[in-house]
């Protein structure tokens, strides 16, 4: 799925902080339970995140008819099931791609969630290997399915998710002691546009959002939203 096509590129992005602190998390994690799924902290809170992400993006009903999709960057060394050193290097991702239909602002957490759970399910050791023994795999109609090729000539509305939550960066010390906050670098005219970082703080989860102006207008003004998330908190209390 390309999603660095000119109609994904936005002229006017900004990026805004939010906080979900642990109260709200577990209350995120409750709302998408089910007897079937039990979501981690990063499927409860990336998937509200993205029913409210695609409500602020289609307000205005312009974009309404366009596929929805959430790639989410997974980290394959968890999976590959063989230990890595901690001090090992280098990129081993798979994107997972979901397709989102007909997110509304009555679609429950729990059914993107589920999406979700599925999606990172077909992302195994076995898949992994395929492509290390034949790269050929690329090319194939499998792995053409695993990335939604046939939604990237729709001009689909993508949502990326990343997250940075228990890779040890609060614990990097260069000399001077371990940082106290960690940020990232805010978003441009060359950024693409509806990417999320998750990232740690000691009372919960930061969620750095880029998006095209308009559209994170929409979304500090979602009072749904907002019931669970705080707007660029002092970092002092955080």
């Amino acid at each position: 799925l390309n999603i660095n096509k000119d109609s994904n590129v936005e002229a006017k992005c900004t990026t805004r902080r939010f906080l979900f602190d642990s109260k709200s998390i577990n209350k995120l994690e409750s709302m998408s339970s089910s007897d079937e799924t039990k979501p981690t902290r990063y499927q409860a809170v990336s998937s509200f995140m993205c029913k409210h992400m695609i409500l602020a993006c289609t307000k205005e009903c312009c974009d309404t008819k366009r596929p929805m999709v959430a790639l989410h960057v997974v980290d394959m060394r968890k999976r590959m099931g063989e230990p890595f050193s901690k001090g090992a290097i280098g990129n081993l991702l798979w994107p997972a791609l979901v397709l989102l239909e007909d997110v509304n602002k009555n679609t429950e957490i729990r059914d993107l969630v589920r999406v979700l759970k599925e999606g990172l399910g077909k992302l195994t050791k076995e898949l992994f290997l395929k492509v290390q023994n034949d790269p050929r795999f690329l090319w194939s109609d499998e792995c053409a399915q695993l990335m939604l090729e046939g939604i990237a000539t729709k001009n689909p509305i993508t949502f990326v998710f990343t997250s940075w939550v228990n890779m040890g960066f609060n614990e990097v010390d260069f000399g001077r002691g371990k940082p106290l906050w960690l940020a990232q670098r805010g978003g441009t005219k060359e950024t693409i546009p509806n990417t999320v970082v998750l990232m740690e703080t000691k009372e919960g989860i930061e969620a750095w959002v880029t998006m095209a102006e308009k559209h994170i207008a929409n979304l500090e003004n979602d009072m749904d939203f907002l019931q669970f998330s705080l707007v660029n908190p002092s970092v002092s209390n955080i």
